[in-house]
């Protein structure tokens, strides 16, 4: 990643070496406390630069200087990579991980998966020996639908082993549509 992170928690461009851009879907730049795509633009590699270059990452933008003092140009946290974020139908940008807060509790659960299949239509896979009560599964659709803002399927599934992907990272949320979809 074309930054690194100071103790204050801001993430600092290497601005001697990269131009760093926050966009929105329509490639115009986030306002300060909005999630944008991170797009680098090389300075330094003349043979094979890289222009605007979308990076996947999702950051947050911030306005001003850093707590900590020095003067680099600074974006917020990196909140993840696309395919681990949902969109939402009004093309918003949810973050997954505030559902697992609807998924705490569960006992001898071995693992959980978010996944996203359409704008309306999400999956949370499970690893464990036994189904859930029905009144569980119904609890979690209906808090999960609340923070999706309704109007959306959510189907539990539970399976014997969630996959990891060939490099072995294990995803905890994977949106399966494509960004031209959202």
């Amino acid at each position: 990643f074309p930054a690194w992170q100071c103790p204050a928690g801001s993430y600092h461009v290497n601005a001697e070496h990269v131009i760093i851009e926050l966009l929105d879907e329509e490639n115009r730049p986030v306002k300060p406390g909005e999630l944008g795509r991170v797009v680098a633009t090389t300075l330094e590699n003349y043979l094979a630069p890289l222009i605007r270059y979308d990076l996947n990452d999702y950051a947050l933008a911030l306005e001003g200087a850093c707590s900590c003092g020095r003067t680099l140009p600074v974006i917020g946290r990196v909140v993840g990579r696309s395919i681990n974020l949902f969109r939402l139908r009004d093309g918003r940008i949810f973050l997954p991980w505030r559902l697992y807060d609807h998924l705490h509790g569960l006992d001898n659960v071995r693992q959980l998966q978010l996944v996203q299949r359409a704008l309306d239509h999400f999956i949370v896979r499970y690893v464990r020996d036994e189904p859930l009560a029905p009144e569980v599964e119904a609890s979690i659709r209906k808090n999960i639908a609340d923070s999706l803002g309704g109007e959306v399927t959510i189907e539990l599934d539970k399976v014997d082993e969630i996959a990891r992907t060939k490099r072995g990272k294990f995803m905890a949320a994977l949106c399966e549509i494509a960004p031209q979809e959202s």
